[in-house]
């Protein structure tokens, strides 16, 4: 079998805690990190806080930089519908060196409504040798 990929879950709402379920489907990913800042969520099981009827052995921490510290390959980010509010996580992760994969509808195409902050995104994935990519939306859209 081929190196597993390395993932991290950054956001367990709705969306978050469905993609994990998913990812536990698929033998090639290996989930190593959660984060959200809910402290309803940080500290627990990441099995227990997405209902996947068992436990991963995966914390969900408040603490971006110490879970991005784990040699992660993608980060799967599901947090907010706004690329403002979210700009600062996505370069937090591109920074660490991760590829991202982000549910945020304003990244699906970003340069007309935030020129500025596309090009820094963009800048900071080239500079990290790593993707960037907006896919899908909430539900209800």
């Amino acid at each position: 079998m081929r190196k597993k990929i390395r993932v991290v879950q950054y956001g367990v709402g709705p969306i978050g805690a469905r993609v994990v379920r998913l990812m536990l489907e698929k033998p090639m990913l290996e989930v190593i990190g959660a984060i959200d800042v809910d402290p309803a969520k940080a500290g627990k099981d990441l099995g227990e806080v997405v209902e996947a009827g068992r436990k991963l052995d995966v914390t969900v921490s408040a603490d971006t930089q110490s879970v991005l510290q784990r040699g992660v390959d993608v980060v799967l980010h599901c947090t907010s519908s706004s690329l403002e509010g979210v700009a600062d996580q996505l370069t937090e992760c591109l920074e660490a060196g991760a590829h991202v994969v982000s549910t945020c509808e304003e990244l699906a195409y970003p340069f007309r409504k935030f020129p500025e902050l596309s090009r820094r995104l963009d800048e900071c994935a080239r500079k990290n040798n790593v993707a960037l990519l907006g896919t899908g939306v909430n539900p209800g859209f």
